[in-house]
């Protein structure tokens, strides 16, 4: 039997590993494929004869992608020759980070950009006269920081319409997906608001779309097609979006594990607000430029992915939905590795490769975490409201038989025979307990036609009413003691009288000489405690499960637990008595009784 166990999950995993696979590579051929390459002969790269010119006047042969050393803020100098056949609006364009940019064509200043204002990431385009056929040309680039000097970019030659329809089509498909993420977010944040009635988990949602938003102009802002970025700096605008990103994440895994987080999480929480707090509040005052905060943000982004690994990893030992769950859920778990992987891969190319980064790994390892978290989430979604559609059904069904259970023949019988003694006895009395013994039918009947929720007031009325009665039938043998500390909550119909009904007809009435009820309700530390408690005969548990009336006490937990997201303790000695403490959180309650109101 272990054995073929083993070869299912084998053959699970397998078949999960793969799937990711085909969908990563998959996401890698459509963003590469669809991309145009020069060398077609109307659009072609300058590669050869570029040389750098160094502070002393000495000329050093240069290839494109070379890097030398050239510190922030001085000047970088290259040369060559412009090609012989220029003709009509030809250009050369190329790429340029945060760089003021001058371009010199035989001793001509043709090119001048970001000398008088701060410079953005940008496609420089150069027309090119006939006249300058053959003649020096110069390129000199001033970046302000560091990681970006001294790259010997590749120039392009050609048309320029045929240079913008090739950078349109080279990164086009990075541009879209983003544009696409960002429509995808923005709806599943609006989705996550306007289900919210209907069992959508609305925070994770919320967040999940806030992560996928945030990406996606990371991804917009990072991609070289050639527009304006809503007059926004481009590059400050990805620096801000990585300080964003982490803490959206990081909110969508508190909820993705239900608040079980330990006390690393909220020190990376933390971390990761403070960094993103004190790097937009610094670059708004001027402090700091925001682009200097990099390498802070991608510790932060590599402590997140860390903790992530650590998380993930625990999750994948400790739920059974991993262990023996479908092979969807395999793929979840090796969404996440490849995320973290592709994070580590991207952050040794930049650092090791002299801060050249590649973008692809992490780009294609993001946009398949996100579809698989968005599939995950909207199959947990549906399932839950599958789910909440079974209880709402069980929790009618169990309300109707709650009801029928409270007017049981024989306690009709007791209750009038009660009365009818009276009557002979204490007519005033007889007629008030009929008033309330009347009060008593109304609320069971009305508590069929109530909402989920009710204030408090009205089921401590209806046990009042309910242990008056008992009061009259039983006489002194039978105390009732409240102690009420707070009111101020709302509580499924038709939950304490039952457990103050188990606590006469199974405790006292068993005891010779009658017994006593506590009924004891307060607020501690944010949770609201209903305790029921009586010195009657007690009970054993296992056995009193079997029993009619802790059915019905059985019932009542389950709405208090769906309901309010509280809980029952029962305790209990022979001899002794019995406690019964309902407890749940202060505050839930109210926003539970909206929710379940629009329903």
């Amino acid at each position: 039997m272990d054995t073929i166990l083993r070869r299912r999950k084998w053959k699970r995993n397998m078949l999960a590993a793969l799937t990711y696979f085909v969908l990563l590579a998959g996401i890698i051929v459509v963003k590469e494929g669809a991309r145009v390459y020069p060398g077609s002969g109307e659009v072609e790269l300058l590669k050869d004869g570029w040389r750098w010119i160094r502070s002393d006047g000495s000329e050093v042969p240069v290839r494109e992608r070379d890097r030398v050393k050239v510190g922030k803020g001085e000047p970088l100098i290259i040369k060559n020759q412009i090609p012989e056949d220029v003709g009509h609006g030809m250009s050369l364009t190329f790429w340029s980070t945060m760089e003021s940019i001058r371009v010199w064509a035989g001793g001509e200043l043709l090119y001048e950009y970001g000398t008088d204002n701060d410079a953005d990431r940008k496609w420089n385009n150069v027309y090119i006269p006939e006249d300058k056929a053959g003649k020096e040309l110069i390129i000199e680039k001033i970046c302000p920081y560091s990681i970006y000097a001294g790259r010997i970019r590749p120039v392009i030659w050609g048309y320029y319409p045929q240079i913008q329809y090739y950078l349109m089509n080279r990164y086009y498909p990075d541009y879209v997906i983003g544009q696409l993420l960002i429509l995808f977010g923005v709806f599943l944040i609006a989705a996550s608001l306007l289900m919210k009635s209907r069992h959508f988990p609305l925070q994770r949602g919320l967040y999940l779309g806030l992560f996928i938003l945030f990406v996606s102009v990371w991804i917009c802002s990072e991609c070289r097609i050639p527009i304006d970025y809503w007059g926004v700096n481009s590059m400050k605008l990805s620096c801000a979006m990585l300080m964003i990103a982490p803490i959206a994440y990081l909110l969508f895994i508190r909820e993705l594990t239900e608040g079980r987080t330990r006390r690393d999480y909220h020190v990376i929480l933390s971390i990761a607000c403070i960094n993103a707090a004190a790097g937009i509040l610094a670059a708004s005052l001027g402090v700091v430029d925001i682009v200097d905060t990099l390498h802070t943000t991608h510790i932060v982004i590599f402590l997140i992915a860390g903790f992530t690994a650590c998380s993930w990893g625990k999750e994948w030992k400790s739920k059974k939905r991993y262990k023996e769950g479908s092979w969807f859920n395999v793929i979840e778990f090796l969404g996440t590795v490849g995320i973290i992987v592709s994070i580590i891969a991207e952050g040794v190319i930049f650092y090791v490769d002299e801060y050249r980064s590649t973008g692809t790994y992490v780009q294609s390892a993001l946009i398949l975490y996100i579809l698989i978290l968005t599939v995950s989430f909207f199959k947990e979604a549906l399932a839950k409201s599958r789910q909440a559609e079974i209880y709402a059904r069980e929790l009618e069904e169990n309300r109707m038989k709650m009801m029928i259970s409270q007017i049981r023949p024989h306690f009709l019988y007791n209750t009038l025979l009660a009365i009818q003694e009276l009557c002979y006895t204490a007519p005033v009395k007889a007629a008030d307990t009929i008033v309330t013994f009347a009060d008593y039918l109304r609320s069971n009947m009305n508590f069929l036609k109530e909402e989920p929720l009710i204030p408090f007031e009205r089921e401590w009325k209806h046990v009042e009413n309910y242990m008056e009665i008992q009061q009259v039938r039983f006489g002194q043998e039978l105390k009732f003691i409240t102690d009420i500390r707070c009111t101020d909550f709302y509580i499924p119909p038709l939950s304490i009288q039952p457990i103050v009904e188990n606590a006469v007809q199974h405790g006292i009435r068993g005891c010779p000489g009658g017994g006593l009820v506590r009924l004891t309700v307060e607020n501690r530390e944010g949770w609201i405690y209903i305790i029921t408690e009586d010195n009657g005969v007690g009970l054993d548990i296992a056995a009193a499960r079997r029993n009619e009336g802790f059915s019905a006490m059985e019932n009542v937990s389950r709405r208090i637990e769906e309901l309010l997201n509280g809980k029952i303790g029962v305790e209990s000695k022979i001899g002794m008595g019995t406690r019964i403490t309902i407890s749940f959180p202060c505050g839930k309650e109210k926003t539970d009784e909206s929710n379940h109101s629009r329903r």
